[in-house]
């Protein structure tokens, strides 16, 4: 397996990607000692038998938690880059690549990704998770929807055009530019035809479950 990664990325790819899921995997810690934890041991509404049985079971499978977070990286990446990549099938202007560098050039963007996570643990770890959350609405334009009277599936678009998601089309159009020699805006344009429409089809898929299923 260590050898599959090493032929199919460059040395600084891989010393990227075990920062990130390094990262990742810190804020975890972070959100299950300073949030998890704690909301646990504070529910006023189950007695203590209950509670105690809720820690437990915690404390038992939070490995899950370590577990999930590189595995929800590296589908976010490879996502990511398989929009890129079908994009650039398509496109006859966009200079030809091959899945790997796609994969490289999303590699970079998604610290763009990271930087969002980070934020938002670092507000739940001081605020609070609640609290966190209606900071985080100020980042998007969730916050011109009421959430007290809003639909959820509503606010899912809402929330999903937020600063941190903006600034990650930007720099992933610039790593973009650099790699293909293309133009900015038109690698930036190439970025909302190829990833925006995944991006698209995501939010539609989100706003289907939320509506219909859940």
């Amino acid at each position: 397996m260590c050898r599959m990664i090493k032929s199919y990325l460059k040395s600084s790819d891989i010393s990227l990607l075990c920062i990130l899921i390094s990262i990742l995997l810190i804020l975890t810690w972070l959100q299950q000692e300073y949030v998890a934890i704690p909301q646990l041991t504070n529910m006023p509404v189950v007695d203590d038998a209950v509670k105690g049985r809720l820690i437990e079971n915690f404390y038992k499978y939070r490995w899950v938690g370590f577990l999930t977070a590189p595995l929800i990286l590296l589908l976010r990446i490879t996502l990511t880059t398989l929009c890129l990549f079908i994009g650039g099938f398509f496109d006859e202007a966009m200079p030809k690549q091959n899945f790997r560098q796609w994969w490289n050039v999303v590699l970079k963007a998604d610290i763009v990704m990271i930087l969002s996570s980070t934020v938002s643990c670092l507000l739940s770890v001081k605020y609070g998770a609640e609290h966190a959350m209606e900071i985080s609405r100020y980042f998007s334009f969730a916050f011109l929807g009421n959430p007290k009277s809003t639909e959820q599936w509503v606010q899912i678009p809402l929330s999903a055009l937020n600063v941190f998601e903006v600034c990650y089309w930007f720099f992933m159009s610039k790593l973009l530019s650099v790699q293909t020699g293309r133009g900015y805006w038109a690698s930036f344009r190439f970025i909302m035809g190829s990833y925006g429409t995944g991006y698209l089809f995501y939010i539609v898929f989100v706003m289907f479950l939320v509506l219909y299923l859940i």
